[in-house]
């Protein structure tokens, strides 16, 4: 055989073990869960890692910085982890959602005592206009009582 002959040989030969192992990868890439795992994790350190630098872009404030206002020592000027400021970026995202929550929970149980108050008043007043005489005749003294507080609101609200 020739020269050429071998290298032909040989070449074919390495694009076989080009399409086998492409074809492996393939198969991994497909199949094997480990490698699905090893991905997904990559996939989100890359994930974490953009949030975090973002983050800091946008608050313009280097994470050294960030350490150094919390008050939390710094061992010989390290940067802190990128992991390690995602987490705590997490943690203070969770601590302001739930003081939100606090807060929204606060205010509806005000303007449900607001509206609880509100059909009490409006009960009352109700009560006193519909109370009718044995003739069927609108009790006047209830109407009248009525009109006097409103006159009273009214007087003390411009005094004021």
């Amino acid at each position: 055989m020739s020269k050429v002959a071998r290298n032909k040989q040989n070449s074919n030969i390495s694009v076989r073990n080009d399409k086998n192992s492409i074809r492996k990868k393939y198969i991994d890439l497909k199949l094997n869960k480990k490698v699905k795992v090893q991905l997904w994790e990559q996939r989100r350190q890359k994930n974490f890692k953009r949030r975090y630098n973002k983050e800091f872009k946008r608050n313009e404030i280097t994470p050294n910085e960030e350490y150094k206002e919390k008050g939390e020592p710094s061992e010989n000027n390290q940067r802190m982890g990128v992991f390690k400021a995602a987490h705590l970026e997490i943690k203070r995202r969770k601590e302001e959602k739930q003081r939100l929550l606090q807060e929204k929970l606060q205010k509806k149980k005000e303007i449900e005592q607001a509206m609880n108050e509100y059909k009490k008043k409006k009960a009352e007043k109700f009560k006193k206009l519909s109370r009718k005489t044995k003739r069927g005749q609108p009790v006047m003294r209830d109407r009248i009582q009525l009109l006097f507080e409103e006159i009273k609101q009214k007087i003390s609200n411009e005094n004021t």
